[in-house]
C-alpha cells in the first residue's frame, strides 16, 4: 500500500532541533535514570512480557490530554472495563476534569494531575509534578499494566507519568509514529516496556478514539469501536430544565466560541452576524454559550444584538450542567473543541470549523480525521480554502489568521446543509 503523503511530516529548523534535544538531556533522559534507579531499589522491575487479564489486580490508564481527547475515548475505556474485570482500573486526568471524569462508570479511581501554568512552566515544572504525583498516589498502589493510548507528540508528561508509576507493564505508541513526534519527543521510547508502531498508512491510519483499540488488539484482546458519551446527573439535568424553561420546544443554537489557541479561534463579529442572519430564518431561536469565564464574556458581546435571545452560562456552571445545558440544544456551531465533543456525545447535530484544508495530511493534529465529532447525528465540517502566509503544515499566527478565511457565507452553506433550512424567507420549526 502507498504510503500517505502526509508521512513526510513538516519541516523543521536547526533551532528547533537543539530545543528537543536539549529537552532530552535535561528532561528525558535523567527521568528514564531516575525509573531505572527507583525500580531497582523498590523491586518494580518491567516485564518482559504483557500480563494476562487475570493476573492485571491493577491497572492504569494514563489520559492527561483535553477534554476532547477523553470523549473520544469511550469506546476504548469501555472495552478496558470489559477486559479487566476484576481489576482495580484508576484513571490519571487534567486534574481540571477530575470531578467530571469520575461519574464514568468504568474507573475505580479517578486521580488529577496539575497541568496549571504556562507552556514554558509546566515544561519545566511537569516531570516534578509527575515524580511528586507518582510518590504520593501511584508508587503505592504497584500497578501491574499501565496504558496509555496518546499516539501524537506527548507534551503533558503522559509518557513520563506512566513510567514512574512503577508499573509491571507500559505498553503506548512509540515516537516513531509521525515525524512530529520523532524530532519533538526524542527518547520516548525509553520510557515505555513495550512500544507498538502501526504504519502511516490506510487503513492504519484512524480516528484517534480508536487508537486505545489498537492497545488492546496488541494484547489480544477485543479493541471496542468508536464512542462517545456523557453521564450527567439528577441534580444536572434539573439545573438544565430550570434554566432553559423560557425557551423550551424553541431552537436552541449553541454558540462554540471557545479556543485554546488565539489562533483558531473566529472572529466574534462573524458570530454576531451569523446569529442574526438565523434569526431570520428561525426568529424563536435562542443562543446557548458554555465554556470558561472568557467565553463567558466573548458571549456578552452578543448581547445588544440578541437581547433576551442569549443565554450566558460562560464561567457559571460546571462541566456536568453545560452537558445537561447541551442536551436540550438544536445544534452546535463553532470551533472543534470540548464542548462540540460533548454535543456530539449527546446526540446534537454539528457543525464545526477547523484551521485546516480539505486536501490536508489526514495524520495532522487538527485533521478531522482524526478528531471529528463521534456520535452526531449529522456532521459537517467547515475547512479553511488554505493557509495564509507565510503558514504551510499549519497556522502559526498569535492571533486569528488562516481561520479568517472562513466567511460568514461559508458557515451559512453548512448550517443550511445540516438544518435544512428553506432557501426562501418562510419560517420553520426545527
Amino acid at each position: 500500500m502507498k504510503p500517505l503523503e502526509t508521512s513526510k511530516g513538516p519541516v523543521f529548523h536547526l533551532w528547533e532541533y537543539v530545543v528537543y534535544w536539549s529537552i532530552f538531556v535535561v528532561f528525558t533522559f535523567p527521568v528514564v535514570l531516575l525509573g531505572a534507579v527507583l525500580r531497582l531499589f523498590l523491586g518494580r522491575t518491567w516485564s518482559k512480557t504483557a500480563p494476562k487479564p487475570a493476573e492485571v489486580k491493577r491497572l492504569l490508564l494514563v489520559q492527561v490530554e483535553n477534554l476532547g481527547d477523553f470523549l473520544i475515548s469511550a469506546g476504548f475505556n469501555r472495552a478496558v472495563r470489559a477486559a479487566y474485570p476484576n481489576a482495580v482500573i484508576t484513571i490519571l486526568v487534567d486534574s481540571k476534569f477530575e470531578s467530571f471524569i469520575s461519574r464514568f462508570p468504568y474507573f475505580d479511581e479517578v486521580i488529577g494531575f496539575n497541568q496549571s501554568g504556562g507552556k514554558a512552566y509546566r515544561l519545566f515544572a511537569g516531570p516534578l509534578r509527575a515524580f511528586q504525583l507518582a510518590k504520593r498516589e501511584l508508587w503505592r498502589r504497584k500497578f501491574d499494566l499501565v496504558l496509555n493510548q496518546r499516539w501524537d507528540t506527548d507534551s503533558k508528561h503522559g509518557a513520563v507519568l506512566g513510567m514512574l508509576a512503577l508499573g509491571r507493564y507500559h505498553l503506548g505508541f512509540s515516537s516513531k509514529t509521525n515525524l512530529r513526534k520523532r524530532v519533538i519527543n526524542i527518547g520516548l521510547d525509553w520510557l515505555y516496556s513495550r512500544v507498538i508502531n502501526p504504519p502511516l498508512e490506510l487503513p492504519y491510519m484512524v480516528h484517534d478514539g480508536l487508537r486505545g483499540a489498537q492497545l488492546l488488539e496488541s494484547l489480544g484482546l477485543p479493541p471496542g469501536g468508536l464512542l462517545c458519551e456523557i453521564f450527567t446527573t439528577p441534580e444536572e439535568e434539573h439545573f438544565a430544565e430550570e434554566s432553559l424553561k423560557d425557551c423550551t420546544g424553541l431552537p436552541l443554537i449553541v454558540l462554540g466560541l471557545g479556543a485554546t489557541l488565539a489562533r483558531r479561534q473566529w472572529p466574534l463579529e462573524r458570530y454576531a452576524e451569523l446569529a442574526t442572519w438565523i434569526l431570520t430564518i428561525l426568529p424563536s431561536a435562542h443562543f446557548l454559550v458554555v465554556g470558561h469565564a472568557g467565553d463567558g464574556r466573548d458571549g456578552e458581546t452578543f448581547r445588544s444584538a440578541l437581547g433576551s435571545r442569549l443565554l450566558n452560562f460562560g464561567g457559571k456552571c460546571s462541566l456536568g450542567q453545560s452537558a445537561a445545558l447541551l442536551r436540550r440544544a438544536t445544534l452546535y456551531f463553532g470551533t472543534d473543541s470540548g464542548p462540540m465533543h460533548m454535543c456530539a456525545a449527546v446526540g446534537i447535530p454539528v457543525v464545526s470549523f477547523v484551521v485546516f484544508p480539505s486536501n490536508g495530511p489526514v495524520d495532522h493534529p487538527t485533521s478531522p480525521f482524526r478528531y471529528g465529532a463521534v456520535g452526531a447525528p449529522r456532521a459537517e465540517v467547515i475547512y479553511i480554502p488554505d493557509y495564509l502566509p507565510p503558514c504551510s503544515y499549519g497556522c502559526k499566527a498569535s492571533v486569528a489568521h488562516c481561520v479568517t478565511t472562513i466567511t460568514v457565507e461559508m458557515a451559512k452553506a453548512a448550517l443550511v446543509k445540516v438544518l435544512d433550512f428553506p432557501p426562501s424567507g418562510d419560517q420553520r420549526t426545527l
